[in-house]
Order: structure tokens, then sequence, then C-alpha cells
């Protein structure tokens, strides 16, 4: 997360994800992110192509408002709650 503030600062910024066409056979577990309990390595990658996929939309549509405090703020809340992890906001958010 520490690597947006720089990208948005950018003269020409650029982010670039890859992902195939296995999106398309993809779905979100949410209720079991890791695999944990059901590990299927085909479906497993299926979802984390189309988790990139839905990244790179959200963070396109963010990045024309990257200035304003309340995105990063909304961005960190959904990091946490998806990681489990308490991340600290950079100064520059």
């Amino acid at each position: 997360m520490r690597l947006l503030p720089t990208v948005f600062d950018a003269d020409n910024p650029r982010v670039v994800t890859v992902s195939s066409l296995a999106q398309r056979s993809g779905r979100i577990n949410f209720e079991d992110l890791q695999w944990r309990k059901n590990y299927g390595a085909w479906r497993a990658y299926c979802q984390s192509k189309l988790a990139t996929l839905l990244f790179s939309l959200e963070l396109d549509r963010i990045a024309a408002h990257a200035r304003d405090p309340a995105i990063w703020r909304r961005l960190w809340d959904v990091s946490e709650q998806l990681t489990g992890l308490k991340m600290p906001i950079p100064a520059t958010a």
C-alpha cells in the first residue's frame, strides 16, 4: 500500500497487472480467501486472476481521486477487512 502515494505523485504513473482468460471462470470465495478448507489449484488460479482484474478496475476508478483523504481511508478500511491486518496509513495519504 505504501507504493500508491509514489505512483500517484509520479508525472507519468503506470501500474501493470497481468491476467488471463481464466478470470472468466473465477469466483471470489469470500468465505475462504486463502483456500484453507477446500483448495483447488485451478479454482484458486481463476480466483486470483479475477481478483487482479477487480483490483485494476478499482485502482483505475480511485486514481482520479487519489488526493482525497477519504479515498485513502476507505482503501485502508477495505484492505484491513479483507486481510485482517492493521496497516498504518502513510503520512502522504
